[in-house]
Formats: C-alpha cells, sequence, structure tokens
C-alpha cells in the first residue's frame, strides 16, 4: 500500500519547502505558511501574489496585508518583487527579520521564473 501525499504536510525540498501546493523559502516562518489570515498570503491576496514571491518560491506578504491584516507582526511586507516596504518599521523588514543572510540570488530557481533580476 503506497502513502498517499497530503498537501498539508511540510516537505523541504532544499532551500525550500512545499506546503499546501505553494513553495515558500525556507526561512519564511512555517508557522505563518500553515494559518494565513482569509484574503492574505500566496492563494487568495492579488498583492501577495504579484510581488510575494521571488523565482517561484514566496518570500513574504504584500505591504498591504503586512499592515492591514497583521501589523507588521509578519514583517513589513513587498512593494515590487524582491523590494521591501521601506516605509513600515525597520524591525519587521523581512530582509532585516526572517529573510536575514538570505541572498535574493540564493532563493528560488531561476527556471521558475526567469524574468526575476538579482537586485541585490
Amino acid at each position: 500500500m503506497s502513502e498517499q501525499y497530503n498537501p498539508r504536510e511540510i516537505f523541504v525540498q532544499g532551500n525550500y519547502y512545499v506546503y499546501d501546493n505553494e513553495l515558500y523559502d525556507i526561512s519564511f516562518p512555517r508557522e505563518w505558511a500553515t494559518n494565513h489570515a482569509p484574503r492574505t498570503g500566496p492563494k487568495e491576496c492579488r498583492g501577495c501574489i504579484q510581488v510575494g514571491f521571488w523565482r517561484g518560491v514566496f518570500i513574504g506578504y504584500c505591504a498591504s496585508c503586512s499592515a492591514v491584516y497583521y501589523q507588521y507582526q509578519r514583517g513589513g511586507g513587498f512593494i515590487s518583487r524582491g523590494i521591501e516596504n521601506n516605509n513600515a518599521p525597520s524591525a519587521t523588514r523581512p530582509f532585516e527579520t526572517y529573510l536575514k543572510n538570505r541572498s535574493l540570488s540564493r532563493i528560488g530557481d531561476i527556471d521558475f521564473n526567469p524574468g526575476d533580476d538579482d537586485i541585490e
């Protein structure tokens, strides 16, 4: 008898993990991936879908979700692909918190989004 795939389990694959059929950077907090507020995150928010991914991997919420739904408790958010919201408190900016010591060149897979250039 073979094991059945459960999309609600986290599967680590190199520098990212899979949860609910979405790819997340390995540093994106797992407890966030497993409980997005309604209308937020990589499945439900157009802003998060447009700016929260880098090379096919979800790295953070859009600036609107970060401010309105999470009051910056899940980061300051992104305003463009790979560009943080610099108007958010510095202690909440993704590259100064959970993405600290992560380089965009090491996040995701260029084959997922060939248009994503390194902006560092």
